[in-house]
């Protein structure tokens, strides 16, 4: 099975999407457009379904993929263990790069969402700890994909898109994972969005008996290096004591970042938000402009991915 990623963010509008597209693209593009040439399987798990809208999937197409009792979206591939993924596969969804797979998402993926709380976990709270008593269905997907082995043996690489929240879907999300990106943008409150999503899954994970070894890493995006906020949440993910306005309190709460923090902060850019907005992957013909941020940034964080092993 190819190496599964998860990128995650515990606070919403950070960019997450924009993360999981551009580097699934990216992966997955001819050698000669500028790409990897590697076979990725992008699984959309977010019920605002984003993903799928920024490689050109319309409304209608999504309501169309989950109008019967077989549609074609990952909340088929959570609940039922059984289900053959290659019937929930897009192929060809951005024609000009043939090795991207597509496993949408659906508006209605809450109802996943409730049967999986109401099925697979019971919580107390116990001398201040968290306790889980697991049933069979918490680990579903890690089910369905055993089940899968051979259809998921062909892809290099399984990225998935997982909800802005910290959910018993993430959970199944990151229990078939291999690696792990948490996403920030530059702002307190996301730093605080990272402490609040490691911190529930090192305990949770601890706690239901999953031996999950991720390869961790977090990534900071919309940058810009002349605001004086950003500029401290670079220095605080970098170990840089030299900025004194940091606040004391980040350096002990956010310090041990630093050690998981990918160092190529992602630009923002005019050019990302026109393509998001025009439902095409920006390696796809990329004007002077874009293909010099694809260059100067995207392309440096794949490397450094590559580097520390995430990918």
């Amino acid at each position: 099975m190819g190496k599964v990623i998860a990128i995650a963010a515990e606070k919403g509008g950070v960019g997450k999407t924009t993360i999981a597209v551009n580097l699934a693209t990216i992966l997955a593009s001819p050698v000669e457009a500028g790409g990897k040439g590697k076979k990725v399987l992008l699984i959309d798990t977010d019920e605002q379904c984003n993903a799928c809208m920024n490689l050109g999937l319309s409304f209608k197409d999504l309501f169309e993929l989950d109008q019967d009792n077989n549609a074609r979206n990952c909340g088929r591939m959570i609940l039922d263990n059984s289900t053959d993924m290659r019937e929930i596969t897009l192929k060809d969804v951005v024609p000009e790069i043939p090795n991207l797979y597509l496993i949408p998402s659906s508006f209605r993926l809450m109802y996943a969402e409730r049967a999986l709380t109401d099925y697979s976990h019971k919580w107390v709270d116990e001398n201040d700890e968290i306790h889980a008593a697991i049933y069979e269905e918490a680990l579903s997907l890690r089910k369905t994909f055993a089940n899968n082995k051979e259809f998921l043996d062909f892809f290099d690489y399984i990225i998935i898109d997982s909800r802005p929240s910290v959910s018993q879907i993430n959970e199944c999300m990151l229990a078939v994972a291999n690696s792990l990106i948490v996403v920030t943008e530059p702002s307190y409150d996301s730093l605080f969005g990272i402490e609040t999503l490691f911190g529930f899954w090192d305990k949770v994970m601890g706690k239901i008996g999953l031996e999950v070894d991720y390869a961790e890493s977090v990534v900071l995006n919309k940058f810009n290096k002349d605001s004086s906020v950003h500029k401290q949440i670079l220095a605080i993910l970098t170990g840089d004591h030299s900025n004194d306005r940091v606040p004391d309190y980040a350096w002990e709460i956010f310090g041990e970042y630093k050690n998981l923090f990918i160092n190529v902060p992602i630009k923002e850019s005019q050019w990302v938000l026109r393509r998001s907005a025009d439902a095409v992957p920006i390696i796809i013909n990329p004007n002077k402009n874009e293909r010099e941020y694809i260059r100067t940034t995207f392309m440096p964080l794949v490397e450094e991915l590559y580097k520390e092993g995430i990918l």
